[in-house]
């Protein structure tokens, strides 16, 4: 399914010669249409990204959970922003993610995870990220030019 939307835009504008014309990956009837000097041109959307991520604490413990902003919910975690078992067991580093472009497969392969054995998850995890690096270790943080202090910013 396409998801997208219509964007009226002046003829011969710069943008409607950049898309190259009409669309073939849409029917004829429904590619362009012209009205008063107005171009009216279908724009794909970004489709939607939802995240199965693993966090852990510094002992050990796992939690699983499920977002559409990998980044955002790891830096949330980081601060201790998601309450209930995530912040009372200090899970905070993120271990393991993979991605989804469909919510549905997102909640089906979280409750999957959930599910398995605790030697399994380990398992999983151990596949990609042997060491248990913390996947968002640097994520959020500043940076700086060479020769620059991040203090002096």
């Amino acid at each position: 399914m396409l998801t997208g939307s219509w964007l009226k835009l002046p003829e011969k504008s710069v943008v409607s010669q950049a898309v190259g014309g009409p669309s073939t990956a849409l029917p004829p009837a429904s590619r362009t249409a012209t009205s008063l000097r107005m171009t009216v041109v279908w724009c794909p959307m970004k489709d939607h990204e939802y995240f199965v991520y693993i966090v852990c604490s510094g002992s050990g413990t796992l939690y699983i959970g499920m977002t559409n902003s990998i980044y955002r919910r790891a830096l949330q975690h980081k601060r201790g922003e998601i309450e209930g078992f995530a912040s009372k067991y200090r899970c905070n580093r993120l271990v393991y993610y993979e991605g989804f472009d469909d919510v549905h497969k997102a909640i089906g392969r979280e409750k999957q995870l959930k599910g398995w054995a605790r030697a399994k998850k380990i398992a999983l995890i151990e596949a990609k990220n042997p060491r248990w690096e913390d996947l968002a270790d640097k994520w959020g943080a500043q940076m700086a030019f060479a020769g620059e202090a991040i203090k002096d910013r």
